[in-house]
């Protein structure tokens, strides 16, 4: 086996014992940052895997609120999914959008 999969299943390890759930609030392994610094490092980058899992945990926030602003929009305003069962409907909506 080779390092990085040892690494990458030691990380996958860490975070199941915390649980994935928890990881979508924010509470993530510390090899996460560990395993991403030495990609850094090998990279040469001056980046810190620190940083990265910081705009990681960001990233996650922006996702789940913009999926609850979704859920509420389609439940309180009628923006429901069956409204675009058509692919005309659809296509016309995403243009919208769009523009």
């Amino acid at each position: 086996m080779t390092t990085a999969r040892a690494s990458m299943q030691d990380l996958l390890g860490a975070q199941n014992e915390i649980g994935w759930h928890n990881f979508l609030f924010g509470l993530v392994a510390k090899e996460w940052a560990i395993l991403q610094q030495k990609e850094y490092k090998r990279q040469g980058s001056r980046r810190t895997g620190k940083r990265w899992v910081t705009a990681l945990i960001r990233k996650l926030w922006d996702i789940s609120w913009d999926m609850w602003m979704l859920r509420n929009r389609a439940l309180h305003t009628g923006d429901k999914v069956e409204e675009f069962n058509d692919p005309e409907t659809l296509e016309n909506a995403v243009r919208s959008a769009f523009d």
